[in-house]
């Protein structure tokens, strides 16, 4: 099962649309986890239409890779089952956190993508942060109570030749580099 896709985007659903999926509903972080989740190359896609947009009007786009680290229950092992309804969980609370006209998209996985519209580069890092402490900590699946541990990075256009895949690249490496996670 997978979680769902994490906007109400309408371009973003028509492309989903489009690669195949059903038809979405009003919200695609409502429906069934069975929903479709976006491929990063795709992400990548949406990432180069948003720079092409916001570039004429001076728009600064930013690029968040989000990626679930760790993932504890207080009984040891965490089950296959409860991992869907976590990452839809985790979705949610990260789709109320950022504004209306950003996109968060599950990417697969433990992966998340956001894209944030009018940005400004000094505004990046508290971004950042302020989902990092927001999506890191409890969560309670049914009777289980997990602790979820998640690693941010971030990239905004430095310069004007940055590109969709740079700054995914950027955002993606800056995470993996493990300078923007929870505390175990």
């Amino acid at each position: 099962m997978h979680p769902p896709a994490l906007t109400t985007d309408c371009r973003v659903q028509a492309l989903l649309y489009a690669a195949g999926a059903q038809r979405p509903g009003p919200d695609l972080a409502e429906q069934a986890p069975a929903a479709v989740a976006m491929a990063a190359a795709d992400f990548v896609a949406l990432v180069a239409r948003q720079l092409r947009q916001g570039r004429p009007r001076l728009a600064p786009v930013g690029v968040l890779s989000i990626r679930v680290v760790d993932v504890r229950s207080a009984y040891g092992q965490v089950p296959d089952a409860l991992k869907p309804p976590l990452w839809q969980k985790l979705g949610r609370r990260l789709r109320h956190r950022v504004r209306g006209g950003d996109t968060a998209m599950w990417l697969g996985d433990n992966v998340y993508g956001v894209v944030l519209c009018h940005c400004r580069p000094e505004a990046l890092d508290a971004v950042r942060q302020r989902l990092l402490d927001a999506l890191g900590g409890s969560y309670r699946i049914g009777a289980n109570q997990l602790e979820v541990r998640v690693a941010v990075g971030s990239a905004g256009p430095s310069a004007a030749d940055a590109d969709a895949q740079a700054l995914w690249d950027a955002a993606t490496g800056m995470r993996e580099a493990g300078r923007a996670q929870t505390p175990p």
